[in-house]
């Protein structure tokens, strides 16, 4: 069955357990409760994956007008700019856009649909560099503004197959990532590929552990009240990262991708551009494939 955000309902995706668990859909582990609130969150600690519930996503033609209205100057910018500084500038605006990019290195001509296009600007560039893409959004606003601007090749939905498949920090805000994985490497042509980039809970993690270290080099100097107030800041500071709840509703890792990859018969490398710095990336650049 296709992935759609009006059938289905976070109930579906998650089942109550015994002692504040819950079985996640994305490897059918045990995700521990770590905080209630209007939206509770959960972690599982077998895939290293950060959840909520409930799971219903936001109007997007609201959040994507009200969050999002920086990339409407940028969409401006790479309809402006000649096709041989494309990726000098898509790089130069953010790390995630280098993920593709570098997978689609020495390609050429490939059918290409990217999902979750926003205003429409990446979809756009790559058909600068030469590639049949297609954009689809949920959002009615932004794909007007898209077909307005750049042309007549955006749309709510997407049919066919496709050779690469490119999702650019979207599956975080999806009620089923699993299902929506499914989906779409349902719809790849044979050795096809599903590009997803999504920010990295292991970068934040990294940052939390260095902060720790930090604070317990001075200890001796800080009383017990002003320790615990630190080490209750620092964990509810880091409980959630990135946009909170209900624009994303996961937080994912590489362990997640790999335990999805397994558990549904595909296979997942990823692409690392902080890899040569021993550095932890900030986002996670995943390629699956079947």
């Amino acid at each position: 069955m296709k992935y759609n955000a009006d059938t289905k309902t976070w109930e579906s995706l998650v089942k109550l357990g015994e002692n504040d668990q819950m079985s996640f859909i994305v490897c059918r582990g045990r995700g521990q409760r770590i905080q209630e609130g209007k939206y509770t969150l959960w972690f599982c600690a077998e895939c290293f994956t950060k959840f909520c519930t409930p799971r219903t996503p936001p109007d997007y033609n609201t959040v994507t007008k009200e969050n999002y209205s920086e990339y409407i100057a940028f969409s401006q910018k790479i309809k402006d700019t000649p096709k041989e500084n494309i990726v000098e500038v898509l790089s130069a605006n953010a790390i995630t856009f280098g993920i593709p990019l570098e997978y689609l290195k020495g390609k050429e001509r490939l059918k290409i649909l990217e999902v979750g296009c926003s205003y429409g600007y990446f979809t756009h560039a790559l058909r600068k560099l030469g590639h049949d893409a297609f954009g689809i959004d949920v959002s009615e606003e932004a794909i007007e503004f898209a077909k307005n601007t750049f042309g007549d090749y955006y749309g709510l939905k997407a049919e066919g197959k496709y050779d690469v498949i490119v999702s650019i920090e979207t599956i975080e805000h999806v009620e089923d990532p699993v299902g929506f994985i499914k989906q779409y490497v349902g719809m790849l042509n044979p050795n096809g590929a599903l590009i997803l980039t999504t920010p990295n809970l292991e970068f934040y993690f990294k940052i939390f552990w260095d902060l720790l270290q930090k604070f317990a080099q001075s200890m001796e100097t800080i009383n017990l009240k002003e320790r615990l107030h630190i080490v209750e800041t620092l964990y509810k500071d880091y409980m959630w990262v990135t946009d909170p709840p209900p624009i994303h509703l996961s937080l994912f890792t590489h362990f997640s991708f790999e335990r999805i990859a397994q558990q549904n018969s595909m296979h997942v490398k990823f692409i690392d551009l902080h890899k040569q710095k021993g550095e932890v990336a900030p986002i996670v650049g995943a390629i699956i494939t079947v």
